[in-house]
């Protein structure tokens, strides 16, 4: 027996397909009414050592292992 979404479902607008455009205007709505505004914030990458000092010695997981270290993650003894 097929499934049919529920008559309020069909009554629901489609989700947009396109991401939203830098310095667009979009909001959350509840029946219609506005709620919440939402905005775009640029992406400036990620850093790597924000704490760096602070916190206490942590390895640098960007230099190449040791080949004693290699071959036990690679599950060699």
């Amino acid at each position: 027996m097929p499934e049919h979404p529920p008559a309020s479902a069909a009554a629901t607008p489609p989700l947009p397909t396109e991401p939203a455009v830098q310095g667009g205007r979009a909001a959350i709505a509840k029946d219609c009414t506005p709620i919440a505004p939402l905005a775009s914030k640029p992406h400036n990458g990620f850093k790597i050592g924000i704490l760096q000092g602070e916190l206490g010695d942590a390895p640098n997981f960007l230099e190449p292992l040791e080949a004693e270290e290699l071959a036990l993650w690679e599950g060699h003894p």
